[in-house]
């Protein structure tokens, strides 16, 4: 009967994921960092309160690593457009200046 109550009250001190769950979501979008601790902490804990809360917080995070590295790659081929761009223009005049036609 004691061991009983033991389980019980084991079952029940298990530690709830934080109420303003939305707050918490956002910080894991905003500070990466901070989504991955909080992910790795909430799926370390054997609720699957926690367990799911750890995951959205995980998943926050990889979603902005994702749009970050997406937004770089495309500022990145801008300015490789503009660059290869200029270089073709340069060696058009180029080609004039030496007297040869234009590309």
């Amino acid at each position: 009967m004691a061991e009983d109550t033991k389980a019980g009250a084991a079952e029940t001190t298990t530690e709830a994921p934080p109420e303003p769950k939305v707050l918490f979501y956002v910080i894991s979008f905003i500070v990466p960092i901070a989504g991955i601790i909080l992910g790795a902490l909430y799926l370390s804990k054997p609720d699957e309160a926690n367990r799911e809360f750890g995951k959205y917080c995980l998943l926050a995070a990889v979603i902005n690593f994702a749009l970050g590295f997406s937004a770089v790659c495309c500022v990145f081929a801008f300015y490789a457009m503009f660059f290869v761009g200029y270089l073709g223009f340069l060696f058009s005049l180029l080609g004039i200046a030496v007297g040869g036609g234009a590309f």
